[in-house]
């Protein structure tokens, strides 16, 4: 089953109804440029007393220090860190270092592919999980758009990995054809930047809850 990650929540009725519906993965924006940028509301003193249970927490960090990463990881007790910058293998092996020496050696990183068009992209980085996400010029994520997804038909992708892009309910079936370890919804579910539409967010998990991974997909990891 294709698991599921929520993004860019900023107060407490779209965590809660995250928990609720058992969606795996809670995207927190730490980016301050961010219009979801989780401290622009009074929302970071909930996620500390948060019961969370089957629901993880993923920190998304643009070029953000290693230091200010692990100071967060530690206070919010983040499960994963997504990196969505300009991050390369040598950030994310000093990043892994940090994080073993700080006793958050089970804490997992995702790395970020903005997609721009069928070119040559390095998908060579050591973390634990890809994201797809759509290029822009202006922004690092958030765009609402979709990309080409004939890019997935023309690589090889050894690693799992997370789908987003503009995803909403009415094109998630398309998406869930690539046979993604996980679909990342952020603004195709939202009623303004940071504040979720709970209809379309039942309706979209729904969707992906009665999907069958029997389908023929278009691309199978390898």
């Amino acid at each position: 089953m294709t698991k599921i990650k929520i993004c860019g929540i900023t107060n407490k009725k779209d965590a809660q109804i995250c928990i609720n519906s058992d969606v795996d993965y809670i995207g927190l924006n730490f980016y301050k440029k961010s219009l979801r940028y989780i401290f622009k509301k009074n929302f970071s003193n909930f996620l500390l007393k948060i019961n969370k249970e089957n629901t993880k927490f993923v920190g998304v960090f643009v070029n953000k220090s290693i230091k200010k990463i692990i100071e967060i990881v530690d206070k919010f007790n983040l499960d994963l860190i997504q990196l969505h910058g300009d991050e390369n293998n040598k950030f994310i092996e000093k990043l892994r270092h940090a994080l073993a020496s700080n006793n958050f050696d089970k804490v997992k990183i995702i790395k970020a592919i903005r997609i721009k068009d069928n070119s040559k992209k390095n998908l060579n980085f050591d973390c634990d999980y890809l994201l797809f996400d759509t290029y822009s010029e202006k922004k690092y994520g958030g765009t609402g758009q979709t990309f080409n997804y004939n890019f997935f038909l023309q690589k090889k992708i050894i690693k799992d990995y997370f789908l987003s892009g503009g995803l909403n309910p009415e094109n998630i079936d398309e998406a869930l054809k690539l046979d993604p370890y996980a679909v990342d919804i952020n603004s195709g579910i939202e009623k303004s930047p940071g504040i979720k539409d709970h209809d379309k967010l039942k309706i979209i998990v729904n969707k992906i809850r009665k999907s069958s991974r029997h389908n023929e997909p278009l691309r199978r990891k390898i």
